[in-house]
Formats: C-alpha cells, structure tokens, sequence
C-alpha cells in the first residue's frame, strides 16, 4: 500500500521511467545468462575445431602422400628402363609431406589417437622400406630382361647361322652329286669302264646320301631350336621350364649333335675345301649355341629361372605392399570415425546448450512480458482514466457546450493538460460570442455579391455565343472558299491537260494525214506494179506457148530421126540414141511447160485479186483523208475554245484568293473578339464561383456559430 502510495505521488513520467529501469536490470540479467551460454558454445566450436579440423586436414594430406605413393610405384613396376625406375622412385616431396602431417597429429595432443598415429607412423615407415625394395627388384628384373633380350638376340643370330650353313652344305651336296651323275654319264658315252666304276662307288657308297640327309636335319632341327628358345623365353612356369630344357631342346640338341658326327665320320672334306669350312663354322656355332641354352650360370635357362624367382618375390613385396597400404586406410579410417565420434559429441553439447539458451530467452521473454503488462495495467489506471474524462469533455465542447469543464485535482502532465483545456475552452466561448455577431452582417453582403455576379456571368456567356456563332460562319465561309479555290485549281489543272491533248491530238491528226497520204502513193504506185505484173505474166503465157510450139517439133524430129535411123541399121544406132534423148527432153519441157502455164495462171488470178483489192484500199485511203482534215480541223477549233475557258478560271482564281484573304481577316478578328469574350467569360464565372464559395462560407459560418450554445 506504501509503494501504490509513493506511485500515486510520482509524476507518469518517473513511474514509467522506474518500471522500464526495472525491466532493463531484469533483461540484463537474462541477456549476461544467455551470453554465458553462448560463450560456452564459442568454446565449445574452438576446442572442436582446433582438434578436429586439423584431423580431417591431416588425414586428407596423408590420403593424398599415399595416393601419390601408389601412382608413382604402379609407374615404376611398369617402367620400361633403369632411368625411368629412378625418376619413379623420388618420392621426396610426398615423405615431406607425411612428415608434416605426422607432427601435426602429434601437436593435437590427444591421448585417443596417439596410438593410431605411431601406428601410422610404423606402417609408413615399413610401406617405404618396401617401396624402395621394390625398386631394387625392378632393377634386378630390368637388368635380366635386358640380359635375356641380349641372349635372345644371340640365340636368333646363331641359330640363323646354323640354319644358312646347314642349307650351304646341303646345297653343295646337290651340286656335287649333279657333278657325279655328269661324269657318270660322261664315262658310259665314253666307256671309260674304270672311271664309271670309281664314280659310282663314290656316288652309291651311302656317305653322300648320309651327308644330304644330316644337313638337312641340321637346318630342319636348327628352325626347331629357333621356336623352342621364343617358348623358353616366354613360358613362366618352373616345371614347364624343366620339361623344355630336359625333353624338347636336349632332344633337338641330340639330333644336331649326332648329325654333325656324321658330317665328320664320313669326311666331308673330301668333297669340298668349301664345305669343310662350313662344317668347321657350324660345329662351332652349334656349339656356342648350347653353351647359351644349356650350360652355364648365365645361360637362358638360368636367367629365365632367375627372372621367375625375381618376379615371385617382387609380387610378394607388392602383396606385402598393398596390406600394409590397406592397414594404413583402415588406421586413418579409426582416426576418421574418432574425428566423426568428436564432431558428434560436439554437436550434442552444442544442441544442449542451444536448448538451455532457449530456455533462457523463453524466461525472460515470460518476464519482459509480465512487465510490460504491468507497466499497461498501470498506464490503464494512471493515464486511460483521466483520458477518458477529457475525452468527455471535449465531446461535450465539440457538441457546442462551451460551458463544460474538467475536473482534476493532480499536479502530473494530465492535470497540467486538463488546466489548458480549461482555459482554452473559456477563450473559446468568448472568441464564438464575438463572431456569432459578424456572421450575420457577412451572410447578407455574400447573397448581394452573389447576384451580381449572376448577371454578369449571364451577360458575358451570351456574348461568347454569339462571338461562336459568327466565328463558326466565318469558318464555313473560309472553308467554302478553300474548296472553291481547290477545285478551280483542279479545274484550271484538268484544262491544262485537256488543251494540251487536243494540240497533241491535232499534231497525230496532221502527222496521220501525211502517213495517209503516203500510202495512198503507195498504193498508186502498187497498183501500176500489178498491172505490169499482169502484162509481164500474159507475156510468160504467150513465150511458153512458142515453147510448146517448139517442143512439140521437136518431139516430131526425135519421132522421125527414130525412123531414119531404123532405117540405118547398125549405122542408126548412135543417132537413135540421141533422138530418143531429144524426146525425153521433149517430154520433159513438155511437163515444165505444163507446170509453168499452172502457175503463171495462177499468179494471174492472184494478181487480179490484188488490183481489185488495190482499188478498194485506194478508196478507203481516200476516205481515211477527208476524215482526218475533219478531225483536225474540229481539234483546233477545240484549243481554241480550251485557252478562252482557261483565261476565264484564272480570273475566277484571281478573285477567289481575294475572297479568301478577306475571309481570313475577318476569321482573325472574329477570333480575337472570342478570345476576350472567353476570357471575360472565365473570369465572370471564377467570380460567381468565389462569390457562391464565399456565401457557402458565410453560411456554414452562421450554421457553424449557431452549433455552440452560448
């Protein structure tokens, strides 16, 4: 009851400004606990990534060395050669890297992957001893292929040797024995009985057979050898290995072996200086052949065991290689999964705390809120009340009841507002009082005002009509006379036209008259031609009948120069032939003569058609004469009515523009008067309007004043 007391005497504004201190001493109480929340969270995100981003950091650089560890050996266990082994086996960069990575880790400090990180350290530490054994059994590898390729390429060439001495030796025996059969041959055409019995014991004695057969084996066999060392160099198994060596190239060995005994049992010296040479190379070449195949600690056998062995144990060191890769992903997968186990944890105590935070800001939302109701309720009773019955008031004084007052006995802002609104409504009643009185005198000189302005109005609209009116006319006349002039010129233009085509019809006119003219020369001078024509044609008539007179006397001659030479006998023959020669000619003009009278008859009918039609066309001609002189005398006497009509519409032109500028004048000055009279009209009706607004004012004054009850 004290504190409601002491709030009673304190002005609003001190309530209000003790109830919002009290709220921002609340609210910061609530905000320090919800900063101390978010603080815990802040650390909470440090300490989570300052152990596990760094993990995650480190495990991606070390899965990038490894992956890079493992290119680099893939491309050194596919090297072609030594120098590109070396440069494959420089891993430098990544060991760095690693290394760096390894301190990090130990940075960290935490006592969960300690272990994991030593073991990554000792699994690193054995994939680079294997690596870099890897490497010297690459070199091993490389250098006994390089060595078998050597021993290879000499296996080739001998046997390519022994192949080629074998096919000379054989070849030389096929000559030899050629030789042998000669001298045979030549012994028993001889019969040298001696020399054929020495021949043929040399010859069938079985040696030189056994030589061709033991050459031949040597080539056939050395192309065996050839084929067995390719599968020797390419077989991989030990025990297939084993079977080549004891079984197929021993046996090959055997059958070389034991034809070259022969070649020196039968002593194929004797034969030939040359073949003993061969024989002797090719022993010799054998011989180093074996050495390469069979014997020896480098031989092809051994270094294609040797390789074998290299290669099982280089699979064994990648085998050894790829689990020790695998041990060292699953570790960095268990540091993973424990970078993930801590991420997790993280983000639960992050969600607890998020949660406590809301919890927080939920209170002191309900808290802030309580005062804020509270802070309304006290605004509700120590302001809305007083309010309220000034609210009163002034409707009461707005209703015209000047008299009303206020109530209020306290000395905070609403008293002081409540004692000027006293005030004001008592300085209102006297101000009402004194313009009720004017009002009046104000309504009756509004109501004159507005009468005159009437009558002024009436007057200035009547004018603007008739300035309208006669505006419109003098718009119609100057109209009226535009189309006027329009058509005159359309006429004078037509004029033009139609003079102009009656002097271009009268020039057609004369110049068709001489066409005429011409042609009815023409035609005089036609019709004397056809006549000469005709003449000309009964003159080919009257020739071609002599012809026929002639032809047939002729035909007569031919008929007795026929019988004359009847007469003569063998003597007549010659003239007879020329008579019946005359008579075919005779005949022949006889039918020319019949064609030409046809056609001479013919060009007489068309001649006459001709004249008749001459004689016509001179008629017509004549004719066509006597209408164009008509013609153009009717055209002249049409330019000269055209130029009479011509001067008339220009002189009708010429008094239509002066109408048209008298016209125009007038328009101007109608236009002008209605230009004042609009304007005279405006200004009327602006003071009607001001006159009507001003006795409007007046008499909501009057109405207005009559409102308050004095």
């Amino acid at each position: 009851m004290n504190i409601i007391k002491i709030l009673n005497q304190l002005t609003i504004k001190r309530v209000l400004f003790t109830w919002t201190l009290l709220v921002v001493i609340f609210s910061v109480i609530l905000i320090y606990s919800a900063l101390n929340s978010l603080h815990r969270f802040s650390i909470n995100q440090k300490n989570l990534i300052k152990e596990v981003f760094p993990l995650e950091n480190n495990i991606g650089k070390i899965s990038f060395v490894i992956t890079n560890y493992q290119i680099l050996q893939d491309n050194m266990i596919n090297a072609k050669s030594v120098a590109e082994v070396e440069s494959f086996r420089d891993k430098s960069k990544y060991k760095e890297i690693f290394d760096k990575s390894i301190d990090s880790f130990k940075k960290i400090d935490l006592s969960e992957i300690n272990g994991f990180v030593k073991t990554l350290e000792k699994q690193f530490l054995k994939f680079t001893t294997i690596d870099n054994t890897l490497g010297l059994k690459r070199f091993e590898i490389l250098d006994n292929f390089r060595s078998l390729n050597e021993y290879s390429l000499e296996i080739d060439k001998l046997i390519n040797l022994i192949e080629v001495d074998g096919e000379t030796i054989y070849g030389k025996l096929n000559l030899y024995e050629m030789k042998v059969k000669k001298e045979i041959k030549k012994a028993i055409n001889q019969s040298d009985k001696e020399k054929l019995f020495a021949e043929s014991s040399k010859l069938y004695e079985g040696y030189l057979s056994t030589l061709r057969e033991s050459s031949n084996s040597i080539r056939i066999e050395a192309i065996n050898l050839s084929a067995l060392s390719s599968i020797l160099l390419m077989e991989e198994n030990k025990d297939n290995l084993v079977s080549i060596k004891d079984n197929k190239i021993k046996s090959r060995y055997t059958i070389i072996k034991n034809s070259l005994d022969k070649l020196k049992v039968h002593e194929i010296t004797k034969i030939s200086e040359d073949l003993s040479e061969v024989s002797e190379r090719l022993n010799n070449n054998f011989t180093k052949l074996m050495s390469i195949l069979l014997e020896g600690e480098e031989s092809t056998y051994n270094l294609k065991i040797k390789s074998i062995v290299l290669k099982e144990e280089f699979n064994a060191l990648m085998h050894s290689s790829n689990e020790t890769i695998n041990f060292i992903n699953e570790v960095l997968n268990n540091i993973e999964q424990y970078s993930k186990l801590k991420v997790d944890t993280s983000l639960q105590e992050t969600s607890i705390i998020v949660m406590n935070s809301r919890f927080v800001l939920f209170i002191s939302g309900g808290v802030i809120i309580f005062f804020i109701i509270a802070v309304g309720f006290l605004v509700i009773k120590r302001i809305i009340g007083p309010l309220n019955k000034t609210i009163n008031a002034l409707n009461q004084i707005s209703k015209g009841y000047l008299k009303t007052s206020v109530g209020y006995d306290r000395n905070d802002e609403i008293g002081i507002l409540v004692n000027d609104l006293n005030k004001m409504t008592t300085s209102l009643y006297d101000i009402v009082a004194k313009v009720k009185g004017h009002a009046n005198e104000i309504s009756d000189i509004s109501n004159e005002m507005l009468e005159s302005s009437e009558l002024m109005l009436n007057g200035a609209n009547q004018q603007t009509e008739n300035s309208k009116l006669i505006f419109n006319i003098s718009e119609d006349l100057s109209a009226s006379t535009t189309v006027v002039m329009e058509n005159i010129s359309s006429v004078t233009s037509s004029i033009e036209r139609t003079a102009q085509l009656a002097k271009d019809g009268e020039e057609v006119v004369n110049s068709s008259l001489i066409e005429i003219r011409e042609i009815s020369d023409s035609v005089k001078e036609s019709e004397d031609i056809i006549n000469k024509l005709s003449e000309y044609s009964n003159k080919i008539g009257a020739v071609t009948n002599v012809i026929k007179d002639v032809v047939d006397r002729t035909n007569l001659l031919s008929l007795n120069a026929a019988i004359e030479a009847a007469r003569a006998g063998k003597y007549g023959r010659g003239f007879a032939i020329v008579a019946d020669e005359v008579k075919s000619l005779a005949e022949k003009t006889i039918l020319s003569t019949v064609e030409i009278n046809k056609t001479i008859k013919q060009i007489q009918s068309e001649v006459k058609k001709s004249a008749s039609s001459m004689i016509i066309v001179s008629d017509k001609v004549t004719q066509g004469v006597n209408f164009s002189q008509k013609a153009g005398a009717s055209l002249r006497d049409i330019v000269k009515d055209v130029e009479n009509l011509h001067e008339m519409i220009k002189q009708i032109a010429f008094s239509s523009i002066e109408m048209s500028t008298v016209t125009h004048k007038i328009k101007k000055h109608i236009n002008n008067i209605s230009d004042v009279s609009n304007e005279t009209f405006k200004r009327s009706e602006r003071i009607s309007q001001m006159a009507s607004y001003f006795n409007e004012l007046s008499t909501n004054l009057k109405e207005m004043v009559e409102h308050f009850k004095l």
